[in-house]
């Protein structure tokens, strides 16, 4: 795909559900500005709004602590929402209410850069739109808006459920009206610190035995997690990996298929940490 086409593509969350085909002459004019012909973008609904602007929900969380993070840091502080992207090249991709713009840094002939979209393309995107939207034509960009049938939740970072007066760290997500987990957070019990779900690989490696279980094995199989994140789990084959929550090393990947270890059992030596939450 070509920038053009990321644009394109990228249209569809910016304009709540409308795809935009981006034009890149307006007008055509001969010497006395007299108009010979002027050109036009097609629009066309593709996507639910809901469901748009759930997506830039999503995006926003990237610019403001998710992979693009140095967006913010360099000082662009204006509403937006974005996505960094890694492959052989690095793209960032993202928008305000009134601008999007799209960054590609790679070679033409498709060689590896060895950079992130992160560390190549995100840090042009935010030196362009700090000056961008200094232009009167993209200088009030305001919050993005949600369409009815979108509803904003507190959640639990640790086990994504409502998010209750007794959880320390929360965050708000936006969802389709009817689709928000409806499930309280349950905490675990008052013996662990709080310290126990920060620092998740060395905490858990330091807790004792008897406080290390933090959460039962059926609740990790069958209702903690999401199944997308259970099959993940049982399904990789790989490297060796623990899956730490709450300084408790719940589940190890040997090249592993639906093997759950024991919730009390410690890491492995020179496992890498897989972390949910």
């Amino acid at each position: 795909a070509t920038p053009l086409d990321m644009a394109a593509a990228y249209t569809v969350f910016a304009n709540n559900g409308t795809r935009v085909q981006p034009i890149m002459i307006t007008s055509l004019r001969d010497a006395k500005g007299n108009v010979i012909e002027n050109f036009d973008t097609t629009r066309k609904d593709v996507l639910d709004p809901r469901v748009a602007y759930v997506m830039t929900d999503m995006m926003q969380g990237v610019l403001n602590f998710g992979t693009a993070y140095p967006v913010r840091a360099r000082g662009f502080t204006a509403p937006a929402a974005g996505k960094t992207g890694s492959s052989h090249d690095a793209w960032f991709a993202g928008y305000t209410t009134q601008l999007l713009c799209i960054v590609w840094v790679g070679y033409d002939d498709y060689s590896d850069i060895r950079l992130a979209g992160s560390a190549a393309a995100a840090p042009i995107w935010a030196e362009f739109m700090k000056r961008a939207v200094q232009l009167p034509a993209y200088r009030n960009s305001q919050p993005f808006t949600p369409p009815t049938g979108v509803v904003s939740v507190n959640l639990d970072k640790i086990t994504n459920r409502l998010a209750t007066p007794a959880c320390p760290d929360d965050y708000y997500a936006a969802f389709i009206a009817g689709t928000e987990p409806k499930i309280l957070a349950t905490r675990a019990p008052a013996a662990a610190s709080a310290d126990s779900f920060r620092g998740f690989s060395a905490a858990g490696r330091n807790l004792p035995p008897s406080r290390r279980c933090l959460i039962h094995r059926r609740e990790f199989r069958g209702r903690l997690f999401p199944r997308s994140l259970r099959s993940r789990l049982s399904s990789r084959t790989g490297p060796r990996r623990s899956l730490v929550f709450g300084g408790a090393c719940l589940a190890r990947e040997t090249r592993m298929r639906r093997k759950i270890l024991h919730p009390t059992r410690s890491s492995p030596r020179r496992s890498r940490i897989l972390v949910y939450g």
